[in-house]
């Protein structure tokens, strides 16, 4: 048996998330990024192709932090759904983030919040606790994935992008050294 005292310590995970929620304090201003994108995110879904045999609709939000801003989008997912294909087809909402984000803040929020998405019975909202930059959930899992003001969380810009606070699909190879980048970072998470 192991003298506990004898082993080294563990190091603590980093993180980039705060406890109780601390974190969507600091998110208040993606909310406006997000409105600007969910008529995008409406039009997207109403292309997608909806589940055959019961198969719920799955939703995810990859960098959802706690919550907080996944209620719009996910509101807008579900209406649409429901608009398509009625109100038998379950809709399941993907909250994705790192493994050490506050999940037990955003399932509090998710049941609490007065703007939830998760009032209707076949709406089941879950987690997943790992990087986006890698599989997230089986392939095909998935029915339409968001991600909003993630950019940011790239260990450094490959490059600026002249005119653009963020990156948006700039020209002349911009897409491939941002992609790059994210790649690498994901091999270093």
């Amino acid at each position: 048996m192991t003298d506990q005292a004898s082993l080294p310590a563990s190091p603590t995970p980093r993180t980039t998330m705060l406890g109780g929620g601390g974190y969507d304090e600091g998110a208040r201003h993606q909310r406006t990024a997000v409105a600007l994108a969910l008529p995008l995110l409406a039009r997207a879904a109403e292309k997608v192709p909806l589940p055959a045999d019961g198969a719920p609709f799955v939703f995810a939000d990859y960098g959802s932090a706690t919550g907080f801003n996944t209620f719009a989008p996910a509101r807008a997912i579900i209406s649409v759904v429901r608009r398509r294909a009625g109100s038998s087809v379950p809709v399941c909402v993907l909250h994705n983030d790192q493994a050490d984000n506050d999940f037990a803040a955003l399932f509090k929020l998710v049941a609490a919040s007065p703007e939830t998405y998760a009032l209707d019975a076949k709406v089941f909202p879950f987690g997943a606790g790992r990087s986006f930059y890698g599989p997230v959930a089986p392939a095909g899992f998935v029915s339409i994935g968001w991600s909003a003001n993630a950019v940011h969380w790239l260990s450094a810009a490959p490059h600026a992008v002249p005119g653009s606070l963020t990156f948006r699909r700039a020209d002349g190879g911009g897409d491939t050294a941002f992609a790059r980048r994210a790649h690498e970072t994901g091999r270093a998470s």
